[in-house]
């Protein structure tokens, strides 16, 4: 009020309120025109405790960044677009096909499953070609020969980490690129392959399943606490 009292002159003071108090010194008035003291203006333009007239609380409130598009041609077998977090990938990305019974025309119908569902054995998350795909547990990948290979629906660039425990093995596949090598021991959070969909006619994704160590496809489970999704 200070400030509209000095410049009272100007149309944007010309609504202001006449119940402010002014300085000892001044008296009281209903005038635009009557100003406080220089040194009073001075001493509240340089406090920082006073507001300017013209901040907006808006004007620099921070946006969240827009979320990356997924691959165009993923084909989801499932109505949730919620993006989730996870240690397997650093930005937030959707469920593609789950694991158990679904309603994708790529599988074959199953005695497990309702009507003419088939069983996915793993989860896809639907992503971006080319993203950065992270090691969600630690390990040591395994050759390519070790027994109970996957089949060639997984893609030639499939590969298994076989978990520090010997607990399970964890198959990751339909990848554009892979980043480790038969042998090699891998910590959470090191880079181990890109997204594609090599293999994959339902888009660019992250295709994790879960086995028993040196297990077959008949041994996976849901990889759900694998894969540890966060909204």
């Amino acid at each position: 009020m200070l400030l509209c009292a000095a410049l009272g002159a100007l149309p944007a003071c010309s609504g202001a309120s006449t119940t402010e108090s002014v300085a000892p010194t001044v008296a009281p008035s209903t005038s635009p025109s009557t100003s406080p003291s220089l040194s009073t203006t001075t001493k509240a333009a340089a406090s920082p405790s006073s507001p300017s007239p013209t901040s907006s609380p808006t004007s620099t409130a921070a946006r969240a960044p827009a979320q990356p598009p997924v691959d165009p041609h993923d084909v989801f077998a499932t109505t949730d677009r919620t993006r989730y977090t996870s240690p397997w990938f650093t930005e937030a990305w959707p469920v593609l096909n789950p694991f158990g019974c679904t309603t994708s025309p790529l599988y074959g119908s199953d005695p497990r499953c309702p009507g003419k569902q088939g069983f996915h054995h793993g989860t896809d998350i639907a992503m971006a070609c080319g993203t950065t795909i992270l090691a969600g547990i630690a390990g040591t990948v395994l050759a390519p020969d070790t027994p109970t290979r996957p089949g060639r629906s997984y893609g030639p660039t499939v590969f298994r980490i076989r978990t520090s425990d010997n607990a399970m093995d964890v198959l990751v596949a339909h990848a554009a690129s892979v980043r480790v090598r038969p042998g090699q021991r891998v910590a959470v959070g090191e880079p181990i392959a890109t997204a594609g969909s090599v293999g994959a006619p339902d888009g660019c994704q992250l295709h994790v399943e879960v086995r028993a160590a040196g297990g077959d496809v008949t041994t996976a489970v849901d990889p759900g606490p694998v894969l540890a999704l966060s909204r």
